[in-house]
């Protein structure tokens, strides 16, 4: 049986939270999630204590993600995301 645990010494929106996944004790697969001011700034990825691929995130000043980029495990950038938004009036 499976078992996600994470690190609560690290408050959610500040600092870094690893998020793992482990089977009889054996971890599989470890996220590490960073924020700053209550942003999600970066992620990496590992499977079995393998670094598989990390993204990066930023914001705009309202909080609107605008650029996510995807890396592979050698920090070779492979996907660039940019987005806009519109105001709407209603």
């Amino acid at each position: 049986m499976g078992v996600m645990r994470a690190d609560s010494s690290t408050p959610v929106g500040r600092g870094v939270l690893e998020v793992v996944s482990e089977v009889s004790g054996n971890e599989l697969e470890k996220v590490k999630l960073e924020y700053l001011d209550g942003l999600l700034v970066g992620r990496e990825t590992y499977v079995l204590t393998r670094k598989t691929g990390s993204a990066a995130y930023q914001y705009d000043d309202v909080g609107n993600l605008v650029v996510q980029i995807r890396k592979d495990r050698a920090g070779k950038i492979i996907e660039t995301k940019e987005y806009t938004y519109i105001e709407v009036s209603i």
